[in-house]
């Protein structure tokens, strides 16, 4: 009997309906992940302006200014005497005073960058006075400068050629002239009078006909006609008196005076600022 039982307990377990087992859970199915977005490519930011940056200066290739100065090489040394036996004239060489330098920077600051402003080297003698040039009747002093400016400026091509050389001016109303850079001495002791003075004379080319546009001395001040009559412009151009006491023994003396070379440069100098900005107008 309890065989029986038990036989029939094992049976019932076999029996058992099929949902009264935990049903196996279904197989998950993996999606791929979708692919990260790539981040925007960044495009390098453009240069910042450099605010401290210069304006450009006009180009060397691009309209141009030649400057020729002729007037920075030499120092007069004058004597003006009551006689023809009083008179006495003497040079010192000057180049390391810069004055040939100077007219290119004044003449670079008249232009007001706009052209640039070249520098035309030429041989030291080109504009100097020939002493073995032959007299010529009627002749053209315009012309021949012409014609040496040209072959001066052969290699270059520029709008205007500015031309400086050695201006000149009657002394006191005598038979006497003075020119370019120097100082004069003037009287008998005690009354002997010394001038610094610096003289100059610019023309204004075209550059391709080569005619004068414009010229004039450079001047500080009106030179009236009247006064250079009557005497009362001792020299019809910049200049200074100095101290008796300071005439150069030598010009060895006077190319190394200080007093002289300031003295020179600040005339020539002023005259420039003053005359340039009218003749280099357009």
């Amino acid at each position: 009997m309890v065989r029986a039982i038990v036989v029939s307990l094992a049976l019932s377990c076999l029996a058992a309906p099929a949902w009264t087992q935990p049903a196996p859970s279904p197989q998950t199915q993996r999606v791929a992940p979708a692919p990260a977005a790539k981040p925007p490519v960044k495009k390098p930011a453009p240069p910042k302006a450099n605010s401290a940056a210069k304006p450009a200066a006009p180009a060397e290739s691009g309209p141009c200014v030649g400057v020729i100065s002729a007037i920075g090489d030499r120092f007069g040394l004058q004597k003006v005497g009551l006689t023809i036996l009083g008179n006495e004239y003497n040079e010192a060489t000057i180049n390391a005073w810069g004055f040939d330098d100077l007219v290119v920077a004044k003449v670079r600051s008249a232009v007001n960058q706009r052209y640039a402003v070249r520098r035309i080297a030429h041989p030291a003698d080109t504009f100097s006075p020939k002493k073995d040039r032959e007299f010529v009747l009627f002749r053209n002093s315009e012309a021949e400068l012409t014609a040496l400016v040209k072959q001066v400026v052969a290699s270059t091509k520029c709008a205007r050629y500015v031309l400086v050389t050695k201006g000149s001016s009657k002394f006191n109303n005598l038979n006497q002239f003075v020119k370019g850079i120097g100082i004069v001495n003037y009287g008998f002791t005690p009354f002997e009078r010394n001038y610094v003075f610096a003289l100059s004379y610019v023309r204004v080319y075209d550059g391709q006909t080569f005619e004068v546009v414009k010229q004039g001395a450079a001047m500080i001040d009106e030179v009236s006609i009247m006064g250079s009559a009557i005497g009362l412009h001792i020299i019809r151009g910049p200049h200074k008196e100095l101290d008796k006491s300071l005439w150069p023994g030598s010009p060895d003396e006077a190319a190394k005076s200080a007093l002289m070379r300031d003295t020179a440069r600040a005339l020539l100098s002023a005259s420039l600022d003053k005359s340039l900005p009218a003749l280099l107008a357009q």
